[in-house]
């Protein structure tokens, strides 16, 4: 006859809520970051090195999530499932030997961690979690068992390692993307496009001259050429912001006949694909090409002057965000690490007192 079940505690909301907000914005900074680095006619790197940290940190959250577990305490047991319903553990209330009572504290909570072992195994229950029966299952768990205090001290000093590794760990990833971020820029920003780089084609405007929004902060500029009908040519971010975008929308007819620099690479790539020797490469080459230098018979609306005076400013503007929160990220790991430290401490001291 099966045991009688005494509790079925299910993880509380809260510490779920909490793990699944960062995850869905992390997984949204991987997806936007790789497929923004992987859209580029040239494979952006610290876009796809920025993607793929955040999607590691998504895929550590959900596990750590997955790990959650729903507690039934029988009479004689304590038994565990996951959050799927699978069952995982089964811990016998004879078996169990000793165990810790940890009290924790941050700038938002306290709460307390059990943590009881037997001969084949050992398991955590957090009060943050079961809220609603941590005291009622620890009352059981415990009684008649001994309270291990040296371990206690010990998973402290273990437990300020740990955490002292990771947030190290996460900051100081973080740090180094920045960092590089600012120093790629700098780099970039020490180089300038040159007319021996781009070559000037000219055809028959198809679509409307017009400016196109994406949201509040986001405008391009899409060409359409009749005698490169395949192709889309795009005015977007530096070359935006450089351009005369108002003289072109109002001025700009369609029929009318424009000139366009673009890269000399594109064009032996991505138009002529006199480049490309893999047949694969030539039916997958990028359709939008990016624009430089714009004119029709009587007006210059984007020179290549202007293109590099704006990209220079907004590479400046990217190495002082970048090395700013470099920094920052850099001053909130120490300052994370110093605050952590003095609650396990206090806490060790106190365990220290108490057995004294």
């Amino acid at each position: 006859m099966d045991n009688k079940e005494v509790i079925k505690s299910k993880p509380d909301l809260g510490p779920i809520v909490i793990c699944l907000l960062p995850l869905a914005l992390f997984l949204s900074f991987a997806v936007i970051l790789i497929k923004s680095a992987l859209s580029y006619d040239s494979l952006s790197y610290l876009g796809l090195i920025a993607g793929c940290f955040f999607g590691l940190v998504s895929i550590l959250l959900i596990n750590y999530v997955l790990k959650f577990d729903i507690l039934i305490l029988e009479e004689d047991k304590l038994r565990t499932k996951s959050l799927l319903g699978y069952p995982k553990k089964v811990i016998y209330l004879q078996e169990i030997t000793s165990y810790i009572a940890i009290d924790k504290e941050d700038k938002y909570f306290k709460w307390q961690e059990l943590t009881i072992y037997s001969n084949k195994t050992e398991y955590c229950i957090s009060s943050m979690l079961y809220p609603k029966h941590y005291a009622t299952i620890k009352e059981i768990l415990i009684k008649q068992k001994v309270r291990d205090q040296k371990t206690e001290v010990k998973y402290l000093h273990g437990r300020l390692k740990y955490v002292e590794f990771f947030c190290l760990f996460f900051m100081f990833t973080m740090t180094l993307l920045c960092m590089y971020w600012s120093w790629r820029s700098y780099k970039d920003s020490t180089t300038k496009l040159s007319d021996k780089e781009l070559t000037t084609i000219s055809s028959t405007l198809l679509n409307k001259a017009e400016i196109k929004k994406h949201g509040r902060s986001s405008s391009t500029i899409e060409i359409e050429l009749k005698e490169y009908p395949d192709f889309l040519f795009e005015i977007v971010g530096s070359t935006f912001s450089a351009m005369a975008v108002y003289d072109y929308a109002s001025t700009v007819k369609t029929g009318d006949t424009l000139f366009l620099k673009i890269l000399t690479e594109d064009y032996q790539n991505i138009i002529t694909k006199e480049k490309l020797t893999d047949i694969e490469d030539k039916k997958n080459s990028p359709r939008y090409i990016s624009v430089y230098g714009l004119t029709d018979q009587n007006y210059i609306y984007l020179s290549l002057d202007e293109y590099n005076k704006e990209h220079r400013t907004d590479l400046i503007i990217s190495i002082w965000m970048g090395a700013i929160v470099g920094i920052c990220l850099l001053g909130l790991d120490i300052y994370l690490l110093i605050n952590r430290k003095k609650i396990f401490v206090r806490n060790v001291l106190l365990k220290r007192n108490s057995s004294a």
